[in-house]
């Protein structure tokens, strides 16, 4: 058998000649650098392919964005309109609700027709002076009257319950 020689650094002959390397084909080198070029150029041109097909893109699906972005801000101005109109319309039946509640001397109608009953018994049994009278019998239609200014109240309560 033969001797393995052993170097200075304690490597044998046979573990050297693994270590040692082929020299590099020069035909087998080119043939992988024209390949990777190829390659290079091919993935260029998808890039640039592609490139062009985003620019194409994004100003289409930026014009989208816009136009749904203008129809949302029309649909804002449009509610926002109705919103001041409907509350401009609260206000309104609010204050119209005021001015009836301040004229209400009886808030329920139950409570106007106990009055008008109670007076027109007043009138009915006792004797009173033409002008008495005549005060009692205004008193009765005023209260008539507010009866209906009543009924006004409680149908706009309504209408601001249901807007």
């Amino acid at each position: 058998m033969e001797e393995d020689i052993n170097d200075a650094d304690g490597a044998t002959d046979k573990e050297l000649r693994k270590l040692a390397m082929k020299a590099p084909s020069r035909k087998k080198f080119e043939e992988q650098i024209r390949a990777m070029s190829q390659d290079i150029k091919e993935k260029e041109k998808l890039y640039i392919l592609l490139q062009e097909r985003q620019e194409e893109s994004i100003p289409l699906d930026l014009r989208n964005l816009k136009v749904e972005k203008n129809k949302a801000l029309e649909r804002k101005k449009l509610n926002d309109a109705e919103l001041r109109e409907l509350n401009d319309n609260v206000r309104k039946k609010m204050d119209e609700l005021g001015k009836v509640q301040s004229r209400l001397h009886y808030k329920s109608e139950d409570r106007i027709n106990e009055a008008i009953r109670r007076l027109e018994i007043q009138l009915k049994h006792n004797n009173y002076s033409l002008r008495e009278e005549k005060r009692i019998v205004s008193e009765i239609d005023s209260l008539s009257r507010s009866k209906k200014s009543l009924r006004s109240l409680f149908h706009t309560i309504l209408v601001l319950i249901v807007l």
